[in-house]
């Protein structure tokens, strides 16, 4: 476009510099006419601008990473009478989620034309996307002058991590008692029946036999098996590092993905859980017992790493509770971090005295390896997380521990 620019200013300066020394009638209509184009081009640029209509889709707009997802497009010429201005789109995310580079060309669109854009998208991160339509370049058939339109809302679509299923995570056995459960602090499991009684005093009227009562001709009541485990707590340190777009979406991806997989174990041997993150409104703490995995599924994909994110103040904040409650003490710690600072191993090991037992899910830039220094002496199991590497092999082997 710029180059464009220069050669219709020059031409311009020299049909100036013509009608000027050398008046006549043919230089006065090429001067007349050289000045019209851009003011023509203008107005056929906003007529294209403000009549042109688009329709946009996606097949899926919530989906598991890897899932094949296509996104439709169409843009329309309503008009019978009158070509539109050259257009071209630029699609949001399209580095990311795009295969191929469907936006590297102007198009035209002739009187009652509809332009279809299939795209394939790859879901390669876990996350939430805006999908669609980021801006639409207007520009004149003279490549003169260029207009953007932004006003296409788009599609909301999230991506759900990818769980590997591991066999094994080093943390403290659940210990199982069968017992009425009716007491405190204890998690009834209705998915084990223990045994079927006679219906004594105080028996919640929801945990009836109905059927074996019937037959029976007496009021029996169903018991079930029940454990008395203390949480395990999660820990995710949701600071957004300096890197670029790309290279942060793939880290916390990996982190995402690999503190989904162990909470996805810990759910299967119905270990109960806690979820801390700090989110964009400073609230801490999102709860999820085994019987509720779909909600830390979903908090773990649509969980946004911020700027100003700081696992500190979460750490501080669960410290603060936790004095509170006896409870908490003698329980795992789980925290997944791409930003481990000096500060927070501080604060780490002081829950470590405390009780605690304190595990680390790290992945480091290629300039952060002097954090190691800080964990010398500190009795914390360190796990070094590295793409395309499975975590049940980091698990077993690949890790460091302090």
């Amino acid at each position: 476009m710029n180059k464009n620019r220069m050669v219709y200013f020059c031409t311009l300066i020299l049909l100036t510099s013509l009608t000027f020394f050398y008046r006549s009638f043919l230089t006065t209509i090429f001067l007349y006419i050289f000045l019209s184009v851009p003011v023509f081009s203008l107005i056929h640029i906003m007529f294209t601008y403000w009549n042109f209509k688009i329709i946009h889709e996606i097949s899926e707009k919530i989906i598991i990473k890897g899932d094949p997802v296509h996104y439709t497009c169409r843009v329309s010429n309503p008009n019978l009478l009158f070509v539109y201005a050259p257009m071209k789109i630029k699609f949001a995310y399209e580095n990311l989620l795009v295969k191929k580079n469907v936006s590297n060309e102007f198009f035209v669109l002739l009187p009652g034309e509809t332009k279809a854009i299939n795209i394939p998208i790859q879901c390669k991160y876990r996350g939430y996307y805006d999908v669609g339509i980021n801006e639409i370049e207007i520009m004149d058939f003279f490549g003169l002058i260029k207009v953007k339109y932004k006003g296409i809302e788009t599609i909301k679509m999230l991506v759900y991590p990818n769980i590997e299923k591991i066999n094994f995570f080093p943390i403290k056995p659940v210990v199982y008692e069968n017992t009425i459960t009716n007491k405190k602090n204890l998690l009834e499991d209705q998915t084990n029946l223990f045994e079927v009684k006679a219906y004594a005093f105080g028996d919640p009227m929801n945990q009836i036999h109905w059927k074996l009562s019937a037959k029976k001709r007496e009021w029996m009541t169903k018991h079930y098996s029940s454990s008395l485990q203390k949480d395990t707590y999660l820990f995710l340190d949701n600071k957004k590092t300096s890197l670029d777009i790309e290279n942060n979406i793939i880290r916390e991806d990996l982190l995402i993905e690999y503190l989904v997989s162990i909470a996805y174990y810990l759910n299967a041997i119905r270990i109960p859980m806690q979820l801390y993150y700090e989110d964009k409104y400073k609230k801490y703490k999102e709860k999820a017992k085994y019987q509720d995995w779909d909600s830390i599924y979903e908090a773990l994909a649509q969980v946004q790493f911020l700027e100003e994110g700081n696992i500190d103040n979460v750490i501080k904040h669960f410290d603060y509770n936790a004095r509170y409650y006896k409870d908490h003490y003698q329980s795992n710690i789980i925290v997944a971090t791409q930003n481990l600072k000096p500060s927070t191993i501080q604060l780490l090991n002081h829950l470590r005295l405390q009780g605690f037992e304190i595990i680390i899910l790290l992945t480091l830039a290629d300039n952060q390896e002097e954090i190691f220094t800080h964990l010398n002496n500190q009795k914390f199991t360190v796990y070094l997380l590295k793409k395309d590497v499975p975590l049940q092999a980091i698990i077993e082997g690949d890790y460091y521990a302090s």
